[in-house]
């Protein structure tokens, strides 16, 4: 642990993520009735229908729908491409144990699928991140510099300016007991054969922005430099509220990788807003090596 806290003060002015940005490619096109450029204004609503029976340890397909608040669909000729792809589902038990970030194919009839096993007898929720196609993005909005703060259940966030939208919905996986999320604030974690430190100047508080870096060791103890592209950045943070009513999504600030050769680390910056008080999942996911690593953190926040 020594070695871990001496490597960390060793790389803490250090830098990160200085490649330039590269250019998302175009959606694509669906072959369902083409929606772009129509006003889908007002919340989201998605839908998750399994093409099974859902239980803990078995793999499950969900067809997702998408809907305008007039029920109008939301297809993928809708969407822009954000972050690589056009939709970011996000998985996670309502104990805060079991997480999975996917990536739904497009079907020519307008729905999304993609397949996931969950580990645990639970209650599970679904949050999908996207951007609307007819939405102009902001001037000045970097794809290497985006901070979401907390998003409630059935809280939509409209894609003005280029922002993300998001729906959320229940998943009935299984009725076993949720335990309580009391665990106390834990900002080091080791997983993938790396080490993990996440600092924070001062005490999170809802509400306000607080800037956090990310610091990235070898087993043996040294600066780690070989972080590799990852959904177009080099790191990504998604956080929930016990029960996950709640979701933070934020990615590193600076440029994006400019390529696939591109490296990044050790250190990497963030923008941490949540918007509830109270204990918080932090779910870091990297890749190192040709393998994406998911690291957890907990976080306490203040009112």
């Amino acid at each position: 642990m020594r070695s871990l806290l001496i490597a960390v003060s060793a790389i803490a002015l250090l830098s990160a993520c200085s490649q330039p940005t590269s250019t998302a490619p175009p959606a694509p096109t669906a072959s369902a009735e083409d929606h772009s450029g129509h006003d889908h204004s007002g919340p989201v609503t998605i839908t998750a229908t399994p093409a099974g029976p859902m239980a803990a340890g078995q793999p499950v397909t969900l067809t997702l729908r998408l809907t305008d608040q007039n029920g109008a669909p939301i297809v993928p000729a809708d969407l822009r491409m954000n972050h690589d792809h056009l939709l970011h589902v996000m998985v996670v038990d309502t104990g805060l144990e079991d997480y999975a970030h996917a990536h739904p194919t497009a079907n020519a009839d307008g729905t999304f699928t993609f397949t996931f096993t969950p580990r645990l007898d639970r209650p599970y929720r679904l949050w999908a991140d996207f951007q609307l196609a007819h939405a102009e993005p902001e001037s000045g909005h970097s794809h290497g510099d985006e901070s979401h703060g907390d998003h409630s259940d059935g809280e939509e966030t409209h894609a003005d300016h280029g922002e993300p939208t998001y729906a959320s919905t229940d998943l009935a996986v299984g009725a076993g007991a949720v335990p309580a999320f009391a665990a106390p604030q834990s900002l080091r974690a080791e997983a993938g054969g790396l080490r993990f430190q996440l600092s924070l100047p001062s005490a999170l508080q809802a509400g306000e922005a607080t800037q956090a870096q990310l610091a990235v060791v070898s087993a043996d103890g040294q600066p780690f430099t070989q972080l590799e592209p990852l959904m177009g950045a080099y790191a990504h943070i998604v956080g929930f509220n016990p029960g996950a009513s709640t979701m933070l999504h934020v990615h590193p600030e600076g440029a994006a990788p400019a390529n696939a050769a591109a490296r990044g680390g050790p250190v990497i910056s963030f923008t941490l807003e949540p918007q509830s008080p109270g204990p918080q999942r932090l779910f870091v996911q990297v890749q190192a090596n040709g393998a994406e690593i998911i690291v957890p953190f907990t976080v306490i926040v203040g009112q």
